[in-house]
């Protein structure tokens, strides 16, 4: 508890309150508690110990297996790859103990939120929701609240995934008001000076850019001057040369994946949402069947090894060739997302031995 006083206090307190409030945001809380008067806090905190202490102790039990199970990978050899979310939802601990580092109203809520404009996934953009950040704020404070989040990130994980890195160079900001993304205005993001300062805190943790989506040449130049792989997904890279052939090409300071958790998987893409044409050009380059999409998902996986990038990383739906049944997530929708899991005999559906030897075939061993 003295060790992860710095969030642990204030997330225990939001938890043992938000059941004291049923379930109500934090800004909808009585106003002593939402704007966080040390009396009123005091109060609440010896009113509901006992809630408290248990939020405690469950991060306790979560950290301990979790470090067991991070000790137990390293052994196999196994690096995790963890997220950092650019942006983090408004009804948190942390926008409720931190609301001059966010861009709100008087009454918490949010002047500005964010997003993303009109894209391949939305036509009217994705509205998160989430609340801006007063980057001059942050910047005051040198960036001291990014400073211990990237810090216990690096306790957990091995490798760093940032979240809509673009958003560091320039992000979409949305009305809190508003209901959809469609009129929003791109903010000058906190550039490369914050990355040097982040960098200092944290050494030579591995950090990966999450780079897709309207990527402009300030945002390459950004990554390129940080000096982080880059991400490659076929579903988006695959393209047609002047020639009219498909091909691919991925750098070596990059990471290519065949999808992600926001693409439907290899095989529901290739039957769903590509045409004809381009399913023929896929098959073709594959040298497979048009009517064979789980081979046709298979071959996209080799193309992915054989690539000169860094790392290359597959879904696990992609290793057993499911189809858009086994989609994680759709961006833009609420309600039937995250809800696949992995089935406990999924090894029986899987081909280890070939699996290996595409491993050892391309040097990804």
């Amino acid at each position: 508890m003295e060790e992860e006083a710095y969030w642990l206090d204030d997330y225990a307190l939001f938890d043992a309150a938000k059941k004291e409030f049923k379930n109500k945001a934090w800004f909808q809380w009585p106003e002593p508690i939402r704007s966080r008067d040390a009396k009123a806090l005091k109060k609440l905190a010896e009113r509901l110990a006992d809630n408290v202490g248990y939020a405690k102790f469950v991060q306790f039990i979560f950290h301990k297996q979790w470090h067991k199970l991070h000790e137990y990978a390293k052994e196999k050899g196994i690096q995790i790859m963890g997220d950092m979310p650019i942006f983090i939802s408004h009804d948190s601990a942390d926008v409720w103990a931190n609301q001059k580092l966010f861009d709100l109203n008087e009454d918490g809520t949010a002047k500005t939120v964010a997003g993303v404009p009109p894209d391949y996934f939305s036509a009217t953009g994705q509205l998160w929701g989430n609340p801006q950040y007063d980057w001059k704020a942050m910047e005051q404070e040198d960036y001291g609240w990014w400073k211990k989040r990237f810090k216990n990130l690096s306790k957990l994980v091995d490798m760093v995934r940032i979240d809509h890195f673009r958003g560091f160079e320039s992000y979409w900001e949305v009305d809190g008001k508003a209901e959809t993304a469609i009129n929003g205005h791109w903010r000058k993001g906190p550039g490369k000076k914050f990355f040097d300062i982040i960098k200092q805190e944290i050494g030579d943790m591995e950090i990966v850019a999450e780079d897709l989506g309207i990527i402009t040449d300030e945002v390459e130049a950004l990554r390129e001057a940080c000096g982080f792989p880059g991400m490659k997904v076929l579903h988006f890279t695959l393209h047609f040369n002047e020639q009219g052939r498909l091909g691919f090409v991925a750098p070596e300071n990059s990471i290519v994946y065949t999808g992600t958790h926001d693409n439907n998987t290899t095989v529901g893409w290739y039957e769903h949402d590509i045409d004809e044409s381009t399913r023929a050009a896929v098959a073709s380059l594959l040298h497979k069947k048009m009517d064979r999409p789980r081979d046709i998902a298979k071959g996209l996986l080799k193309v992915a090894w054989a690539s000169e990038a860094r790392l290359a990383i597959a879904p696990m739906q992609d290793l057993l060739g499911l189809d858009e049944r086994g989609r994680m997530n759709t961006p833009g929708t609420v309600g039937l997302n995250w809800k696949w899991c992995l089935k406990p005999d999924y090894q029986l559906e899987l081909e280890p031995a070939e699996i290996k030897a595409m491993c050892r075939k391309y040097g990804r061993c």
